[in-house]
């Protein structure tokens, strides 16, 4: 057996087996230059810009400027309120006070309001229930509640 060799090259099923030619260069030359002429562009562009604005005065904001106040226009709804401002305040100085005196919550059923520093001090005196070393047992898992739902 003997081997010819042949004029034209193997092809493969993907195509030729071999580059038919190098790149050319006068078309990277082209797309190179093209390049640099867009960053060229763009720099030139945005430097404008910024020139632009920097000459233009600052935007003013119409409600920055001080004013004398306006009376806001009436809605044709009900106003629900006459004066919000005093009504915060008013609320506020009422739940201060709740905070800081005694009172009912609900008389018929024995049910009282304490001020919040008695409230931690009898919390404290009293305690809070803790493990204890030797029973450092562990719940169900998350997945074993969401199982247990399941069922």
């Amino acid at each position: 057996m003997s081997i010819k060799p042949s004029a034209k090259p193997q092809v493969t099923s993907w195509g030729a087996g071999y580059e038919p030619s190098d790149i050319s260069v006068g078309w990277l030359a082209c797309v190179l230059a093209f390049m640099a002429l867009a960053a060229l562009t763009i720099h030139l562009l945005l430097g404008g810009l910024v020139k632009t604005l920097r000459e233009r005065p600052a935007p003013q904001d119409q409600n920055w400027v001080s004013k004398p106040a306006q009376k806001p226009p009436e809605s044709r709804g009900p106003r629900l309120q006459v004066a919000p401002g005093r009504d915060l305040k008013d609320f506020r100085e009422r739940e201060a006070l709740e905070m800081k005196t005694y009172g009912w919550v609900d008389k018929a059923s024995n049910t009282v309001r304490l001020p919040l520093e008695r409230a931690i001090e009898l919390a404290l005196s009293k305690g809070f229930p803790v493990r204890d070393a030797a029973s450092n047992t562990t719940g169900p898992s998350s997945l074993q509640l969401q199982q247990e739902r399941a069922k």
